[in-house]
C-alpha cells in the first residue's frame, strides 16, 4: 500500500502545483473505489478528484486519500485534524460505501467484508468518531460531506436499512451533509462521471454565497431535481456565522454599497481601482447618471458640453444642448436685429448719444460728420434692412444690409438713397454693438 504521505505529495505535484500562499482553510478528500470483496464504486475516484480540484481552486490546502484500508484512513484523518488550527475552516469529503448499524454510521475501508469475522465497529471507520475529532478542534466552520454510494445487494442484505444514521452535533459552526436521507439509497449515477450529490456541490462552489446554509439548501434542491425526487440529501447544521469558502470578490461587496450611491468621487475611485471588472460598466453608468443629475434641471451650454465630452452617447444631454444652442442662436439673431433697429431709430431721431451707444467704435471724424448731417437736415430717416440671415461666429457677426437714407434739407423731398452695405458687429457684456458699416 502506497503511503499516505507519498499519495499527498504526488497529488500536489501533478494536479495543483504550488499550494496557495495563504490557504483559506484545509480540506481532506477521501475516496474508496477499488473494493476487494465488494463491487467497485467506479465513480468514487472521479468524484474525489473533481472535488479535490475544485477545493484547491478555491484556495484550500487539499489532502487527497484514495483507496485506503482502515488503518491508513484513520491515520489520514488523525493527521488532518491535528493539522487544523482553532477556528480554521475545514472540509472533509468522502466518496465510497458507507453503512449504518445499530444507530451508528461507518465508512467502509477497501478490504471490508460483509459478514466477516470482525464486527463493523472494528472493521470500518466510525463517522461519529470522525465528527467528534473535528468538533474537538472547533473549526470555523467544519464541514463534512458524505457521498455514500448506493449499496449493492450483499451490503443491503447484511445491514438492512439503507442510508446513514443522523448524528447529534455538539458544537456550533458544524455542517454535516449526507448524499441521501436515512432509509434512502442514493440514486445510481449510471454512466455519469460524477455522482449527483457531488456534482451539485461542485456547481455550488462555482457561485459566491453568503452562507454555507444557503449552499446546502441549494444542493438539496439540485439533487432532488436531477434525480426526479428519488434522492434527497440529509443535513445536520449548527452553523451560526456567515461563511463562504468562495467569498465574494471585494469589488462585489463594495458595489453593493455603491449601486445606489450619489457619491461621484466614490464611483470614480471604484472605476480607477477595478477598470476591467464587469461591474465597472455598472459603475460608469451610475456615475453618468449621478453627474447628469448634478447638472440640475436647467444646465447651461458650457456644462452640457463638458458633460458630453465625457459621455458623448447621452441623448438627453445632446438634445438639451441642441435646444439651448438653437435658443442662443435665435437670441443672438434677435439681439443683432435689435441693435440695427436701435441704431436706425437713433439716427432718424438725430439722437447722437443713441447712435454712439449702438456704435461705440465711431471715430471723432465720423461723429463730426454725423453731427453736421443732423444740423443740416430738416428731417432724416435712416434704416438698416438685413438682406440675409446674420452670419454669427462666436462673439462676432456680419450682416449684409440695405441702408436706406432719406434726408430733407427743405420742403422738397428727394428720393431715398439706397446703398448695399455689410454691417459687422461684436458682442460684449452689454449685448451686441455695431463695429463698422461698409
Amino acid at each position: 500500500m502506497t503511503s499516505i504521505r507519498l499519495l499527498i505529495g504526488l497529488f500536489a505535484l501533478t494536479l495543483f502545483g504550488q499550494a496557495p500562499a495563504v490557504p483559506k482553510g484545509k480540506a481532506l478528500v477521501i475516496s474508496n473505489a477499488a473494493y476487494k470483496k465488494l463491487p467497485p464504486v467506479v465513480v468514487a475516484g472521479s468524484d474525489a478528484r473533481a472535488m479535490a480540484q475544485k477545493l484547491a481552486g478555491l484556495g484550500l490546502a487539499v489532502t487527497l486519500i484514495q483507496d485506503v484500508e482502515i488503518d491508513a484512513l484513520a491515520r489520514g484523518v488523525d493527521a488532518f485534524v491535528k493539522s487544523l488550527a482553532p477556528a480554521e475552516p475545514a472540509l472533509i469529503y468522502y466518496s465510497g460505501y458507507a453503512v449504518q448499524d445499530k444507530g451508528e454510521s461507518y465508512l467502509l475501508p477497501l478490504s471490508f467484508e460483509a459478514g466477516g469475522a470482525d464486527p463493523v465497529e472494528f472493521s470500518a471507520y466510525s463517522l461519529k468518531r470522525l465528527e467528534r475529532f473535528v468538533e474537538g478542534k472547533k473549526p470555523g466552520p467544519g464541514v463534512i460531506l458524505i457521498e455514500a454510494a448506493p449499496l449493492p445487494p450483499l451490503l443491503s442484505r447484511h445491514f438492512g436499512e439503507p442510508g446513514l444514521a443522523l448524528l447529534d452535533l455538539r458544537t456550533p459552526e458544524m455542517l454535516l451533509v449526507f448524499s441521501s436521507l436515512p432509509g434512502q439509497n442514493a440514486k445510481d449515477p449510471g454512466g455519469r462521471a460524477v455522482s449527483y450529490f457531488t456534482q451539485a456541490w461542485l456547481d455550488e462552489f462555482e457561485r459566491p454565497w453568503t452562507s454555507l446554509d444557503g449552499m446546502s439548501r441549494s444542493v438539496k434542491q439540485r439533487v432532488s431535481m436531477m434525480t426526479a425526487g428519488t434522492q434527497s440529501p440529509a443535513e445536520m447544521s449548527t452553523l451560526v456565522k456567515t461563511f463562504a469558502f468562495r467569498p465574494r470578490p471585494p469589488q462585489e461587496l463594495e458595489w453593493e454599497q455603491l449601486a445606489s450611491s450619489r457619491d461621484a468621487e466614490a464611483l470614480r475611485s471604484f472605476l480607477q481601482r477595478f477598470p476591467g471588472d464587469p461591474l465597472a460598466k455598472l459603475a460608469a453608468a451610475r456615475l453618468e447618471e449621478v453627474e447628469w443629475t448634478q447638472l440640475g434641471p436647467q444646465p447651461n451650454a458650457a456644462a452640457l458640453r463638458q458633460f458630453l465630452g465625457r459621455y458623448p452617447g447621452h441623448s438627453t444631454a445632446a438634445q438639451t444642448l441642441q435646444a439651448l444652442d438653437a435658443a442662443e442662436q435665435a437670441s443672438r439673431k434677435d439681439g443683432i436685429l435689435a441693435v440695427l433697429s436701435r441704431y436706425s431709430k437713433a439716427y432718424s431721431e438725430k439722437n447722437l448719444d443713441g447712435v454712439k451707444a449702438a456704435r461705440p467704435s465711431l471715430t471723432a471724424q465720423e461723429l463730426r460728420t454725423i453731427e453736421q448731417s443732423f444740423r443740416m437736415a430738416k428731417s432724416l430717416e435712416m434704416a438698416l434692412v438685413p438682406r440675409q440671415e446674420p452670419e454669427i461666429t462666436g462673439a462676432n457677426a456680419t450682416v449684409p444690409c440695405e441702408m436706406r437714407v432719406e434726408m430733407r434739407m427743405d420742403r422738397s423731398a428727394p428720393p431715398p438713397v439706397k446703398q448695399q452695405v455689410v454691417v459687422t458687429l461684436s458682442r460684449g457684456n452689454n449685448g451686441w454693438v455695431i463695429d463698422t458699416i461698409r
